[in-house]
């Protein structure tokens, strides 16, 4: 029995909701351990802090750009299964559907997301005050830099 279009589109819909909220709860976990790791390290130097406040802050963002194209991805796969297939209005109203709660999956990762990231960044106050007045404007515009990047990520992820 050959299976049916809305059957396909709904499972296909399911799976990919499913990766997406892994992906987030996984990204997330990612940057907590790395904000925990930062938050641990005792910098002996300037020059150490400010070096793993970056490495801290392109951490964030990587994982953030790796799990964003991951659902990104999944979700352009569905469109494309759904899209293929001959489908009357009624099952296009149910890939609308899963369409939606794709992007309601998508912008729940994003706050998670940004929701680390204030935590990070938080926990990196104390060390940046401490730090000399070169090393904090080096801090400052690495932030500068992953808020546009992820400004950038989310337009292109959120819009998807």
């Amino acid at each position: 029995m050959a299976e049916n279009p809305t059957t396909k589109a709904t499972v296909a819909a399911k799976s990919t909701a499913a990766k997406a909220t892994s992906a987030a709860r996984s990204t997330t976990a990612k940057a907590k351990d790395a904000a925990s790791k930062v938050a641990d390290a005792s910098p002996v130097s300037a020059k150490d802090a400010t070096s793993k406040a970056k490495d801290a802050a392109y951490t964030v963002v990587g994982l953030g750009v790796l799990g964003f194209n991951k659902a990104q991805a999944q979700a352009r796969d569905l469109v494309k299964t759904v899209r293929s297939d001959d489908l009357n209005d009624k099952w296009r109203a149910q890939a609308a559907d899963a369409r939606k709660a794709t992007s309601k999956t998508m912008t729940e990762a994003d706050k998670r997301i940004e929701s680390t990231i204030a935590k990070i960044e938080e926990a990196m106050e104390p060390l940046e005050d401490r730090l000399p007045a070169q090393a904090r404007e080096v801090v400052r515009k690495a932030h500068e830099t992953s808020r546009d990047v992820r400004e950038q990520v989310r337009s292109k992820v959120l819009s998807a």
